[in-house]
């Protein structure tokens, strides 16, 4: 009897599946990718995969401990398990079973760490180093300084012998590094990089651009005040960067000036901003600045007179509203309230232009109010910013090059809004023989971006620096006729405790248009100085009260007495408010000086009156 085969027979129908299915696994593996790794040392750090997955630091050996961590990872067979466990002190990465890595306190502390975050976080690294593919390039566009280098990160398990070309070698050229390659900048233009890796290969565009601005620079800001205040200072550097940082052609800056102390005269102190600069066809880059701010000790000098922009307070259209010529040492107090009464939103715009041939450095104290449908309100606001910087002669001290005009007003206002202001100008002796002041109702702009900012800006010389100034607009401007000299004015306000109450009449007696053709009625901008002196010749003590009267109708007003800014509320017509309360012993004489001026929008003539103090506050 013959033997058969296992094979043979019923059993055929089965080793025919056995065989089947040898052979389908054994495609299966042959088909399947194997399991790639590359790891190698540079210096003190860890790449796997050419991905920077750690950098050692406190050990003595830290080369050395790198490389022998590399030589652990290539050989591996198989992606291990990445896992941390803390202890007490330190940290240790596993790499499935075993200790690869301990993470001691000193080690994190090199790092500005702690031990389990800085393990976590090498962990994180192994982990995507190990996954990833052949070749990774994760920029679809590489942006190269045409006179700076930038690093391309090459990673993957191919990536080590990865080859790079430049398509056009005389815009930028390449040099492989570990990680990746580096590009050095040499023309501006556009170009490519190729780079292969066995059966991969990648086409990335190259654009090659100037820097938007190179850091760090240092840069200076003047500013002057008894003492200068941190607004002033603040606003100083701000235009010191708008206007000096050297950069491309219509960059723009975003920073946040820090708070700073107040500057006696004399005082200088010096400020770092971090500044970001971008351009169009530029490369944005972000850096140090820093600026030296000086409160140049400039004596005071009084206003010699009152620009008045206010006719026609309502602007039915577009066009000029005023124009004046600033003259050296001829300071102006500028004044400007304006309410849209067209149905379209307009720009009120206000800019000091210099139509010289040499610089003009331009003393400016402003108070700009936020545009609003409540003309009172916005004369008010307008007053408090100015009167609490004019007090103490706070202000910046700014530089206007030829061909060149500061945006001292930029607001937009909506239909019934009205924007008001009070501005200190005034140019300093050296340099230019003038400036000009122009005022216009402008067509509503994009508010989009960097001019929605400076439109929401009391100052926007701080967000748009200077502009460049069209000579044709400005001689089709005529002069305004509403100037008046010598804005100031000293009342009297005396008062003896039983007698008869004090009283000043502000906004009273108007002062005269320098054509004495119009008076101002009202004073309006206007600063008066009211001398008070009071006396208690009775036996006993007496308290007296300070007291505005909204006289003429709504309003609202501001009093500086002894350096404190007082602010009443709005004001009902005949309505008073105290302002404050005065302690007098017996035979007690004190005098006080109190400041105010008549503000755009409000009703004036007013009352102030000094009295013995009534049980009400106010009425």
């Amino acid at each position: 009897m013959k033997r058969r085969g296992i094979c043979a027979g019923s059993n055929a129908r089965f080793c025919t599946l056995i065989v089947r299915t040898g052979l389908l696994i054994a495609l299966l593996a042959a088909l399947a990718p194997s399991w790639a790794i590359d790891a190698r040392a540079a210096n003190a750090s860890l790449y796997v995969n050419e991905k920077q997955v750690l950098t050692l630091k406190s050990l003595a050996n830290n080369g050395a401990k790198a490389a022998e961590l590399a030589k652990v990872i290539s050989g591996l067979k198989s992606p291990p398990t990445v896992a941390v466990k803390a202890g007490a002190k330190s940290a240790t990465i596993r790499l499935g079973a075993r200790a690869f890595l301990s993470v001691t306190e000193a080690e994190a502390s090199s790092h500005g760490s702690n031990f389990k975050d800085l393990a976590s976080s090498w962990a994180a690294n192994l982990k995507a180093a190990f996954a990833l593919p052949p070749l990774v390039i994760e920029e679809t566009e590489l942006l190269v300084a045409s006179d700076g280098t930038k690093l391309v990160k090459l990673t993957g398990t191919a990536a080590r012998n990865a080859k790079v070309k430049v398509e056009d070698s005389d815009l930028v050229t390449s040099e492989r590094v570990v990680g990746g390659a580096i590009l050095r900048g040499r023309a501006i233009g556009n170009t490519s990089l190729t780079v292969e890796a066995g059966k991969e290969w990648r086409v990335v565009p190259i654009r090659v651009m100037p820097v938007a601005a190179r850091f760090p620079q240092n840069l200076t800001a003047t500013v002057t005040g008894f003492p200068a205040r941190e607004e002033s200072i603040r606003g100083a550097v701000a235009y010191a960067i708008q206007t000096q940082l050297k950069s491309v052609s219509a960059s723009q800056f975003d920073f946040i000036v820090p708070a700073m102390k107040n500057l006696e005269p004399g005082q200088s102190a010096s400020v770092t901003v971090f500044v970001t600069a971008s351009a169009l066809e530029a490369i944005p880059n972000r850096g140090p600045v820093q600026i030296q701010v000086r409160n140049e000790p400039l004596q005071r000098m009084q206003e010699s007179q009152l620009w008045y922009s206010n006719a026609p307070e309502n602007i039915l259209n577009v066009g000029a509203l005023f124009m004046a010529r600033l003259e050296p040492d001829k300071p102006s107090r500028l004044l400007y309230h304006h309410l849209n009464a067209t149905a379209f939103p307009i720009v009120l715009a206000a800019q000091v232009i210099n139509t010289s041939e040499r610089d003009a450095r331009v003393l400016v104290i402003p108070g700009d109010s936020e545009p609003s449908e409540n003309p009172v309100l916005a004369g008010l606001r307008a007053g408090e910013v100015f009167l609490r910087n004019w007090t103490g002669y706070s202000g910046e001290v700014l530089t206007i090059p030829p061909g060149k005009s500061l945006p001292l007003c930029l607001r937009r206002l909506a239909p019934r809004q009205t924007a008001s202001g009070l501005a200190y100008l005034r140019l300093l002796g050296e340099g230019a023989d003038s400036v000009v002041l122009k005022i216009e109702a402008q067509p509503s702009m994009n508010s989009e971006g960097r001019w929605g900012q400076a439109l929401r800006s009391p100052t926007p010389w701080h967000v748009l620096g200077l502009w460049t100034y069209n000579p044709n607009r400005l001689e089709l401007s005529e002069p305004s006729l509403q100037v008046f000299p010598a804005p100031f004015r000293t009342v009297d306000l005396d008062y003896e405790v039983g007698g008869k109450f004090g009283f000043a009449r502000i906004g009273q007696v108007p002062i005269l248009r320098a054509d004495g053709e119009q008076q101002l009625q009202g004073n309006f901008g206007v600063s008066y100085t009211i001398e008070s002196r009071l006396s208690n010749p009775l036996s006993e003590p007496a308290e007296v009260e300070y007291v505005f009267e909204a006289s003429a109708g709504y309003s609202g007003a501001l009093f500086v007495v002894e350096g404190k800014l007082i602010r009443t509320p709005l004001l009902q017509p005949k309505q008073e408010h105290r302002l404050f309360v005065v302690n007098l012993r017996s035979g007690e004489r004190r005098n006080l000086t109190l400041q105010t001026v008549p503000l755009s929008g409000s009703s004036y003539p007013a009352t102030l009156s000094v009295r013995p103090m009534r049980a009400a506050a106010s009425r």
